[in-house]
This record gives structure tokens, sequence and C-alpha cells, in this order.
């Protein structure tokens, strides 16, 4: 008795386990070369990373600039 639920739960976790595979290999499969493109596109686009620092310079010199009239 005992060993026949053992063996029907066994069963059970086999079909559960291939059915898990197969929609992680479907995801993989239709999904993860979109996201890694894009990702690779992201990560040689520079363009959004001169622009923060050329924000990021101006604000320095402006304060710099406006701390030097501040002491005269």
């Amino acid at each position: 008795m005992k060993q026949d639920i053992f063996t029907k739960h066994c069963e059970e976790n086999k079909q559960d386990f291939k059915e898990i595979k197969d929609i992680v290999t479907n995801i993989r499969d239709n999904h993860l070369a979109h996201l890694s493109a894009d990702i690779v596109e992201i990560r040689t686009n520079q363009n959004w990373q001169m622009k923060f620092f050329w924000v990021v310079v101006t604000a320095t010199v402006g304060s710099l600039v406006v701390g030097v009239l501040n002491l005269l």
C-alpha cells in the first residue's frame, strides 16, 4: 500500500518537473535572446552617460563660480 502511494507520488512529481522544464525551455527560447540583445544595445549606447556627465559638470562648475562670486 505505502509502496503504491510512493510510486504514484514519484510519477506525479516526474510529470510536474517535466512540465516546469518545458515552460522554462519555452521562456528561454522565446524571450531571453530578445532581452540580451536589448541589454547589449543599452550597454553600447553611451549617449545617455555623456548627457548625464555634462549635466553634472555644468552644475559643479556653476556652483564653483557662484561660490567664488560670493567670496568677492
